[in-house]
């Protein structure tokens, strides 16, 4: 008993042995790599830096260090080792470090490191430096002189809808302990997002001799919602910064924090407009972007319908990103209005980056093979063009339903009478007046016109064919909109009713943006309150109705973006809009009579 009992304890053991042997052989299997790293690519002449030469992966014998000619070593190496655990897979580091001075002014190159990792040796990639004059330095300089924060963005000229990184940098010769923002202006004229992880390393930089510790406090995504010339003004921060007082020297120094308040300096941006020649598949997307689709069932018949789904992602402004218009013929297929599936917003690579998931539900007409091949169009800044994506081109093969299959029964399938010589005798009395029978009867006349009432709907059904062929599709847009809009904000009363602050006047700005878009025949890209304004007065709509719709639209604006979502005005912006709505209407359609 007692062996069997020491037996199963062994193979426990060696199982459990096994297991964690083999987890740290798989987590052991990551990519081998040694890579050097410089916080600095300019110093000045009395300045230093750090070198960090770092293997991943792996255990690595015979480091050996670059000669750093040019250079002196004022500490190192130093040596330190990190293990991280992500999702079951284990990376290791090993790092050595080195502080180094210039010795003179110059272009240098710092060789590679080596070190051998199972039989085989590593080397590092070269690394250049440039070594300048560094300035004077002055009598009673002050912290401000040494402390200063710039407002960086990554560009100063971009599309209305593109994505642009704004750095708040810190640029020190001090020790900054701590920082807190203390007034941030309104970004007029952009769409906000901060982002909470800028994923820098500090590093070093010279600005007009002096070199600095530079470190990016806070990044923030700025989209442009109107074109112009934009000004972001001065943020203002407080920076906590070490103070070494001589007279605390001592065994039990304290380091004493300073509070300095810094301002950066009025940043400029030219927003430009978006090209006018946008293709049909154009929706507001403006950025980078990826596409993908699916197209089910491909087989059906005219009783079925067909789900099309469309998964764009990018890092344009997710606001103004619409489902992209499916183009099939309206003679083909009944198209219902886009259901949005899924939206997010999240951050990679110290970028801002939105999704959307679309459906779309087809009902086919009639019976056929067709073709269908979801398109997406977004503009790419880099190239100043538009670019269409394509999903899987995709047949459909529709076959006649049930409420469409006619049905006939001839003559040959009634019960045939009864083949009998003698019959029963009816006892029931029948009174008929004389003359009367089939012919002249309203039976009669009902089977004569039938054919002549089957031709005149079949001539009018084809004249109807023939006119949504013909029919222009913005036409037909202009004609959807205002029950597309309707649609709309019978949603929108839906969260009003549960209290869902921003849900509602984001459908409510989503119903008055569309309408106006198509009945106008505006394009997403031109869809500004001035384009607006200028198209509604040219069709002579009362001023009244045109000021309301602007006001309706910078209320949904300033609660989804400025924080300005109150309870008290849901309900009176939705009665406003749908007041307005019913004028609009009413104006447009006689203006276009």
């Amino acid at each position: 008993m007692r062996r069997n009992r020491s037996k199963e304890w062994t193979l426990r053991i060696l199982l459990w042995g096994a297991l964690v042997l083999s987890s740290w052989v798989v987590w052991g299997q990551g990519e081998v790599r040694f890579e050097a790293f410089c916080d600095a690519r300019q110093v000045v002449l009395n300045g230093y830096f750090q070198v960090t030469f770092t293997l991943k992966n792996a255990d690595g014998t015979n480091f050996s260090p670059p000669d750093f000619k040019g250079f002196r070593i004022l500490s190192g190496p130093s040596s330190s080792m990190r293990t991280t655990i992500v999702n079951g897979v284990m990376t290791r580091e090993v790092s050595y470090s080195y502080t180094l001075q210039p010795t003179r002014t110059g272009r240098f190159t710092i060789g590679s490191a080596s070190v051998r990792v199972r039989g085989k040796t590593l080397r590092t990639e070269p690394i250049e430096i440039e070594v300048v004059e560094g300035k004077a330095e002055e009598d009673g300089k002050s912290a401000r002189e040494e402390v200063f924060v710039r407002a960086e963005p990554s560009t100063t000229r971009a599309y209305v809808g593109q994505q642009i990184l704004l750095d708040l940098k810190l640029y020190t010769t001090l020790d900054v302990d701590s920082y807190s923002t203390l007034e941030e202006p309104a970004f007029q004229g952009f769409f906000v997002q901060g982002l909470r992880r800028t994923g820098l390393r500090r590093l070093q930089e010279v600005i007009d001799g002096v070199q600095y510790s530079t470190a990016v406090l806070k990044r923030i995504a700025l989209f442009p919602q109107q074109a112009g010339r934009l000004r972001i003004e001065p943020i203002t921060l407080q920076l906590g910064v070490v103070v070494e007082d001589p007279r605390q020297r001592g065994f039990f120094f304290r380091r004493t924090i300073q509070p300095l308040v810094v301002h950066t300096e009025p940043v400029e941006i030219e927003a430009l407009p978006l090209p006018p020649d946008a293709p049909p598949t154009f929706s507001g997307a403006v950025g980078h972007y990826t596409f993908r689709s699916t197209v089910s069932p491909t087989s059906l018949t005219t009783d079925d319908v067909v789900s099309v789904k469309m998964v764009m992602t990018g890092d344009g402004d997710a606001k103004r990103l619409q489902p992209p218009p499916l183009l099939v013929s309206p003679d083909s297929f009944e198209v219902y209005d886009p259901n949005v599936l899924e939206e997010n917003i999240y951050e990679s690579g110290g970028m801002l980056l939105g999704g959307k998931s679309v459906e779309y539900l087809l009902a086919p007409r009639y019976a056929g093979t067709y073709t269908l091949r979801p398109a997406f169009t977004y503009f790419d800044p880099d190239s100043a063009r538009y670019v269409t994506l394509y999903g899987p081109r995709t047949t459909l093969q529709v076959r006649p339903g049930r409420q469409t299959a006619v049905r006939s029964e001839s003559l040959s399938e009634r019960p045939a009478p009864p083949r009998s010589d003698i019959r029963s005798i009816d006892a029931r009395a029948r009174w008929r007046r004389k003359g009367e029978g089939f012919w002249g009867s309203g039976l009669f006349w009902g089977l004569l016109t039938l054919p002549l009432l089957a031709v005149a709907l079949a001539f009018l059904v084809r004249r109807r064919r023939i006119a949504l062929e013909n029919t222009d599709p913005l036409l037909l847009l202009q004609q959807r909109a205002a029950r597309v809009a309707r649609k709309r904000l019978q949603q929108a009363k839906t969260h009003l009713d549960r209290g869902e602050g921003p849900a509602f006047f984001d459908e409510l700005s989503r119903a008055l943006y569309g309408y106006v878009a198509h009945k106008l025949n505006l394009p997403f890209s031109q869809l500004s309150k001035d384009n607006i304004r200028q198209k509604l007065e040219a069709l002579e709509v009362e001023a009244e109705t045109r000021e309301e719709l602007m006001q309706v639209l910078h209320t949904c604006e300033t609660a989804l973006y400025a924080g300005q979502d109150r309870p008290e005005i849901r309900e009176a912006t939705y009665r406003k809009a749908l007041d307005i709505l019913t004028r609009m209407e009413r104006a447009l359609n006689v203006a276009r009579a």
